[in-house]
């Protein structure tokens, strides 16, 4: 587990999860694009609780998705740290390689 503090919230990630963040934010970026974390609590079509989804957004849309599976608990923290306090993905990123994920 990576325990990361992003302006005074934190959570813990897995790390392969964590991994997996940086090094599609990574590849994201190498093409141009900006990283946007999606999380659903409560969950929609395609779009279950234990997941969250990670999208690569370029200058013409989306360049590319993937799924992550997470459990209940780290949706929740996620979806508190992004939708409710406001974090940018890029603090997330940046506190997650201060911890030593690259």
């Amino acid at each position: 587990m990576v325990r990361v503090t992003v302006k005074g919230f934190t959570v813990e990630i897995p790390d392969e999860v964590a991994r997996r963040i940086v090094e599609f934010d990574r590849t994201c970026r190498e093409a141009g694009g900006v990283t946007q974390i999606r999380t659903s609590m409560y969950g929609i079509e395609g779009f279950g609780r234990n997941v969250i989804q990670l999208v690569c957004w370029g200058a013409s849309g989306k360049v590319k998705n993937v799924y992550i599976p997470v459990t209940p608990d780290l949706a929740k923290s996620l979806a508190g740290l992004i939708k409710m306090k406001g974090i940018r993905v890029a603090d997330l990123i940046e506190a997650l390689h201060k911890a030593g994920i690259r």
